[in-house]
Protein backbone atom coordinates (compact mmCIF):
# COMPACT_ATOMS: atom_id res chain seq x y z
CA UNK A 1 0.00 0.00 0.00
CA UNK A 2 2.86 2.74 -0.40
CA UNK A 3 3.16 5.60 -2.74
CA UNK A 4 -0.81 5.05 -3.79
CA UNK A 5 -3.70 7.39 -2.93
CA UNK A 6 -5.93 6.18 -0.33
CA UNK A 7 -8.64 9.09 0.38
CA UNK A 8 -11.45 8.42 2.06
CA UNK A 9 -11.09 4.86 1.98
CA UNK A 10 -12.88 2.48 4.75
CA UNK A 11 -10.39 -0.24 6.50
CA UNK A 12 -12.65 -0.41 9.58
CA UNK A 13 -12.15 -3.63 11.34
CA UNK A 14 -9.20 -4.57 9.00
CA UNK A 15 -6.78 -6.68 9.94
CA UNK A 16 -3.17 -4.81 8.79
CA UNK A 17 -0.51 -5.43 11.16
CA UNK A 18 3.09 -5.56 9.54
CA UNK A 19 1.54 -2.97 6.53
CA UNK A 20 3.48 -0.09 4.81
CA UNK A 21 1.34 2.93 4.48
CA UNK A 22 4.81 4.98 3.45
CA UNK A 23 4.42 7.90 1.21
CA UNK A 24 0.43 7.39 0.66
CA UNK A 25 -2.30 9.75 0.86
CA UNK A 26 -4.61 8.83 3.44
CA UNK A 27 -6.07 11.49 4.44
CA UNK A 28 -9.83 11.34 5.78
CA UNK A 29 -9.80 7.75 5.99
CA UNK A 30 -11.64 5.51 8.33
CA UNK A 31 -9.05 3.42 10.51
CA UNK A 32 -11.85 2.52 13.29
CA UNK A 33 -11.19 -0.87 15.28
CA UNK A 34 -9.05 -1.65 12.84
CA UNK A 35 -5.35 -3.64 13.96
CA UNK A 36 -2.52 -1.43 12.44
CA UNK A 37 0.39 -3.35 14.40
CA UNK A 38 4.06 -2.37 13.46
CA UNK A 39 2.69 -0.56 10.22
CA UNK A 40 4.46 1.84 8.46
CA UNK A 41 3.29 5.32 8.21
CA UNK A 42 6.77 7.09 7.20
CA UNK A 43 5.65 10.67 5.09
CA UNK A 44 1.90 9.45 4.77
CA UNK A 45 -0.84 11.98 5.19
CA UNK A 46 -3.11 11.03 7.89
CA UNK A 47 -5.03 14.57 7.71
CA UNK A 48 -8.77 14.31 8.67
CA UNK A 49 -7.80 9.89 9.53
CA UNK A 50 -10.09 8.44 11.86
CA UNK A 51 -8.25 5.74 14.10
CA UNK A 52 -11.14 5.18 16.80
CA UNK A 53 -10.30 1.98 18.68
CA UNK A 54 -7.81 1.00 16.27
CA UNK A 55 -4.23 -0.80 17.79
CA UNK A 56 -1.66 1.42 16.46
CA UNK A 57 0.95 -1.07 18.90
CA UNK A 58 4.64 -0.58 17.63
CA UNK A 59 3.31 1.69 14.26
CA UNK A 60 6.18 4.13 13.30
CA UNK A 61 3.87 6.62 13.18
CA UNK A 62 5.23 10.33 14.36
CA UNK A 63 3.40 12.82 16.91
CA UNK A 64 3.16 15.55 14.26
CA UNK A 65 0.97 13.01 12.17
CA UNK A 66 -1.34 12.45 14.64
CA UNK A 67 -1.70 15.63 15.45
CA UNK A 68 -3.30 15.54 11.33
CA UNK A 69 -6.13 13.32 12.55
CA UNK A 70 -9.79 13.54 13.15
CA UNK A 71 -10.29 11.20 16.10
CA UNK A 72 -7.82 8.54 17.99
CA UNK A 73 -10.48 8.04 20.67
CA UNK A 74 -9.88 4.85 22.50
CA UNK A 75 -6.86 3.71 20.34
CA UNK A 76 -4.07 2.17 21.59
Amino acid sequence: LRRISLCRSNFSYSILDDSSFEHSNCSAADFSYASLQRTDWTGTDVSQATFNYSNLSRARITPQQLATVKSLQGAI
